[in-house]
């Protein structure tokens, strides 16, 4: 198994384009040269660099991960859809919000802000 680091560009961008442009771990767009390919088994625990074990991530997440094992990375696909449930529900909460202040004639905001224009 070789240590050595990967420098194969094609690779690179090609499991950047795989992703879907984003980090595998926090699902951030990242630039092609914010990123690194990690390992998701890591060479010190037995890990290979054939393709199927590497994914792109962005420098922050592979810093973090260090040489930890993730069991089952989930897909991009299951990532999103998480993220949709969880601004679904974040949008629901804030409705409820503004129809109970509403309901009770509670102003949805505060007095107006001084701003330099408006002085």
């Amino acid at each position: 198994m070789s240590r050595r680091k990967l420098r194969d560009p094609e690779l690179f961008a090609i499991k950047w384009h795989e992703q879907g442009r984003r980090c595998r771990y926090c699902v951030k767009l990242t630039n092609l040269h914010d990123g690194v390919l990690d390992h998701v088994l890591p060479l010190s625990k037995g890990g290979s660099n054939l393709r199927r074990n590497l994914v792109f991530a962005c420098r922050v997440c592979d810093k973090l991960k260090a040489d930890l094992v993730f069991e089952g990375v989930p897909s991009l696909e299951e990532i999103l859809a998480k993220r949709a449930v969880v601004r679904r529900a974040k949008i629901a909460a804030r409705l409820e919000l503004v129809r109970t202040r509403r309901r009770y004639e509670i102003p949805l905001r505060g007095p107006p802000r001084v701003t330099r224009r408006s002085r």
